[in-house]
């Protein structure tokens, strides 16, 4: 499986991070940036030169400040829950997931 890493350490806000993986993903010029724009090309796909499965570990998220911690959070478990959505409903699995850590590397 395709690790993503992110390092967190420089962010500032959200926009930030949809600026840093849409650079990782290789998302199509005028990508959006709210959690629905990403969960259309991460789960339903096209928009993105790297598609599933992969694993994006964010990292170096001490210094962030708790709102964009939280907005992190959301976004992943949004993902999380939309994937869960298209594999019930449609019996597609697409395995992508993000992991939060505060520390430099992940682990284990």
């Amino acid at each position: 499986m395709l690790v993503i890493e992110l390092d967190a350490k420089g962010w500032q806000s959200f926009q930030d991070f949809s600026n840093a993986l849409k650079a990782a993903l290789g998302s199509c010029d005028g990508h959006g940036n709210s959690i629905d724009a990403w969960i259309d090309s991460i789960i339903y796909g096209g928009m993105n030169e790297v598609e599933a499965p992969y694993v994006v570990w964010i990292t170096g998220t001490a210094r962030c400040d708790v709102t964009l911690k939280e907005e992190l959070v959301t976004f992943s478990e949004a993902i999380s829950e939309a994937r869960a959505w298209k594999l019930k409903h449609h019996g597609i699995d697409v395995d992508v997931s993000f992991r939060i850590r505060d520390g430099s590397r992940p682990s284990n």
